[in-house]
């Protein structure tokens, strides 16, 4: 609506959307926005690739490191619900999916980004990094990109079953 509303007045339409992406929280952009993508070329800013640092792999045994944002009074816990809640068996499949990065050469994380950045509807990803050596860690998900493939996708989709229908 507000792309045609903006054309129709010759105003600037909006060019991106920033909606929160990653391989445990996909519905909004691969199936609400799929029509806006196809449309009209509408880019993405994701934020959260690695779902609060879910993803990284520091939470696999299910227990919660000091320092952790987790750790953070009511913060913390909403982050765990809302993960835990929406993805049955989140601890096994986030093991699975620390073996699979480690088979193909590369950390959790770095599988973790490379799977948003491969989404051809991915302009760009917000890492959200707070100590340097986590940036370079996440900045060694560009080699993977190159090495990315449909099977590493399907690997990826069958560990979490949660692709979205295109539909």
């Amino acid at each position: 609506v507000a792309i045609e509303t903006c054309r129709r007045l010759g105003l600037h339409a909006p060019i991106a959307e920033q909606p929160q992406y990653n391989i445990l929280h996909r519905t909004r952009v691969e199936k609400e926005y799929r029509e806006i993508f196809e449309l009209y070329q509408y880019g993405t800013t994701i934020w959260s690739p690695m779902a609060s640092g879910f993803l990284s792999g520091k939470y696999n045994s299910g227990k919660t490191p000091e320092g952790s944002r987790l750790n953070e009074p009511g913060r913390g816990q909403n982050i765990l619900n809302t993960y835990i809640n929406s993805t049955p068996d989140v601890f096994d499949k986030l093991q699975k999916l620390e073996k699979l990065a480690e088979r193909i050469g590369y950390s959790q994380s770095q599988i973790a980004l490379a799977w948003v950045v491969a989404n051809t509807d991915v302009t760009t990803c917000i890492l959200g990094a707070s100590k340097k050596s986590q940036l370079q860690e996440n900045l060694k998900s560009l080699e993977l990109i190159q090495k990315w493939d449909k099977n590493i996708e399907k690997e990826i989709n069958d560990i979490f079953k949660n692709e979205v229908s295109k539909d």
